[in-house]
């Protein structure tokens, strides 16, 4: 599945009640854009909307700032971008939080079939396009922590990951290792955020291999691996809860190629054993050393690992650090995949202009300036 980034649109002056805009106005844009683009407003896929910094009779922002993104899937962009809902929330956002401030334009993410149409409006749902928002999202909240989006934010707001949402303090050098790793520039900081969901990073540690001529990771060495663990950085991890990463160490750089799971089982019970074929058919075929990143789970209100949960919370929120770490890896690694075989599936036939698979092409220059990239 291919996804093609047209825009940006400006919004046009308002001849609606009130200076707002009005469904007169919507028809005039639809127009000039399928005009540009023909068929693009019966099209589907994310949308993304923007303000482009500009003086004016109050202070300006100085720079082009993303503020929603939306998905059209089993409607068009030309019936899903301004809904009543999504309407009243653009003139909002557009004539009270940054009237006089620039200029509100459109960016259409469009979703594309192989023989190059705009693919039509679904009665179910297209893969990728729920996997494109939510990136969209996320990258939009490193530029703008008061994204108008209220799906796809909860656990934004209540999820803590050290260095990299909603942290506390200076990160320490495991943390910073990690963004590095993921291509994460900078920290998505939501104000006041209530942090339900805290987790560390720990890593990187090595993985011993049986021959490093035909390499391969045995569960002996998986319990050597603990052991030096418990000996070395911490002994009380293998019994911690979260989310793991194996990557491949080649020379200065790590990428990762795994992201596992843990909320029913430790670490050591999970990681390195339940998926250890899948990763031993990376090891084997790339140069290079793997090592494993853990994000614990932490407890809430004081120092220490957080243990097993069956709760669908916790299960919940873990999937969801899961789910960001997936595609911010997607930007670094194509082949980055999953417990969820889905997600190899899905990530295998996705392209994002720009930003996934995108064959060489970069960002328009206004997009990756609101995107901060």
């Amino acid at each position: 599945m291919n996804f093609k980034i047209f825009g940006p649109y400006d919004i046009p002056d308002c001849h609606g009640h009130d200076d707002w805009f009005d469904k007169e106005d919507t028809d005039a844009l639809w127009t000039k854009i399928d005009a540009a683009t023909p068929g693009l407003s019966d099209a589907c896929g994310v949308y993304l909307f923007g303000v482009r910094g500009a003086v004016g009779k109050r202070k300006t922002i100085g720079k082009t700032l993303p503020w929603y993104v939306g998905k059209a899937e089993k409607q068009a962009f030309r019936k899903e971008c301004f809904t009543g809902r999504n309407l009243n929330e653009f003139n909002r956002v557009a004539f009270n939080v940054y009237r006089g401030l620039g200029t509100p334009f459109l960016y259409l993410v469009t979703r594309v079939e192989k023989d190059g149409t705009f693919s039509p409006p679904t009665k179910t749902e297209y893969p990728g396009v729920r996997f494109v928002e939510e990136l969209l999202i996320h990258l939009s909240l490193e530029v703008n922590n008061d994204l108008a989006n209220i799906q796809g934010t909860r656990f934004v707001q209540q999820t803590r990951i050290e260095g990299i949402l909603n942290p506390k303090g200076k990160p320490t050098k495991d943390a910073s290792g990690f963004k590095g790793v993921f291509g994460i520039s900078q920290s998505v900081r939501i104000h006041n955020a209530d942090a339900k969901h805290i987790y560390g990073v720990v890593g990187p540690l090595g993985v011993p291999v049986q021959n490093q001529n035909a390499k391969k990771i045995a569960p002996d060495d998986v319990l050597q691996m603990w052991d030096e663990i418990r000996r070395k950085r911490d002994p009380y991890l293998h019994d911690a809860t979260g989310v793991y990463v194996v990557g491949i160490k080649f020379r200065m750089n790590t990428t990762p190629w795994y992201i596992g799971t843990a909320s029913q089982h430790t670490f050591m019970e999970k990681c390195l054993r339940h998926d250890l074929d899948q990763i031993n058919d990376i090891v084997a075929e790339k140069p290079g050393s793997p090592v494993v990143y853990f994000l614990p789970r932490l407890k809430r209100e004081q120092q220490g690992f957080a243990r097993v949960s069956s709760g669908k919370q916790v299960r919940d929120a873990v999937e969801y650090v899961r789910g960001v770490l997936l595609r911010y890896g997607s930007q670094v690694n194509k082949g980055i995949f999953s417990e969820d075989p889905s997600d190899k599936e899905m990530l295998e036939d996705l392209q994002v202009e720009g930003l996934i698979n995108s064959d060489g092409r970069r960002l328009k220059k206004e997009l990756k300036e609101l995107l901060g990239r």
